[in-house]
């Protein structure tokens, strides 16, 4: 008896995620069947190698191509795109235990996560009234939308750095998409970084207000900060993690 259609699926779906525990579906080829798990297990495979590439460098063949296969088999996926795949992937490196991850390798994961998810997903809307190349300590600067600061105490962007090794002093990071759809990484200091949250987090500052701002909690005055804050500004105008200015909110 052949059953019905949503059965079918799931049989299949069982099937293509392991042949080797589920049953074949009724009316289906095992050789035709097999070929679609190897296929369907290599495309996720390949999601995830170019989604993670030094993560993938930092586990042995065996243990990479275990935890691939475990997760294509155990793990549902309930989008129907393949650029969803990470996201589902790390949350299963936080669950499973049979391959423990370094505390480096964690936070590893989390920068090429946040890299791979800036690159592929759709440009963010900008305010309709951006004035570009504009003084940004005399309006009200405008934050690149597709950009993430990250923060960590392992120097993740380093493709030098080890994984496994141990903890080192924060590293404050900027990533942003440019114009041409690439993630670019910037490392700042933690003053630099400070800065940039005060942009982001008070947009009804001008430019020369959140210096003031930061100025004050590092109990500095304004006019010896004030150099190196505007030095900085132009900087990120320069690398796109500013995009000019905009009227006052």
């Amino acid at each position: 008896m052949i059953p019905d259609f949503q059965t079918l699926q799931r049989q299949f779906a069982a099937y293509i995620r392991n042949p080797l525990t589920a049953e074949l579906p009724p009316g289906c080829d095992v050789t035709r069947m097999r070929h679609y798990h190897h296929l369907f297990l290599n495309n996720f495979d390949g999601v995830l190698e170019v989604a993670f590439e030094r993560l993938r460098s930092s586990f042995s063949d065996t243990d990479w191509s275990g935890l691939t296969r475990r997760f294509f088999q155990t793990i549902p996926q309930h989008s129907p795109y393949f650029s969803d795949v990470p996201m589902r992937f790390i949350e299963f490196l936080d669950e499973q235990t049979e391959v423990p991850l370094t505390d480096g390798q964690n936070e590893l994961a989390a920068y090429e996560l946040a890299c791979f998810v800036l690159k592929t997903d759709e440009d963010s809307p900008l305010p309709d009234a951006l004035t570009p190349n504009d003084n940004e300590s005399a309006a009200f600067p405008v934050l690149n939308p597709d950009s993430l600061l990250f923060e960590s105490l392992y120097p993740v962007h380093d493709v030098a750095w080890n994984p496994h090794d141990p903890a080192q002093l924060p590293t404050f990071l900027i990533l942003v998409r440019d114009h041409t759809g690439a993630v670019q990484t910037h490392e700042l200091s933690a003053v630099s970084a400070r800065l940039l949250q005060l942009i982001h987090q008070h947009p009804e500052f001008t430019g020369a207000e959140s210096i003031s701002a930061l100025a004050q909690e590092l109990n500095q005055p304004v006019a010896s900060l004030q150099p190196f804050a505007l030095k900085q500004l132009a900087q990120w105008r320069d690398d796109q993690v500013l995009l000019g200015t905009r009227p006052r909110p």
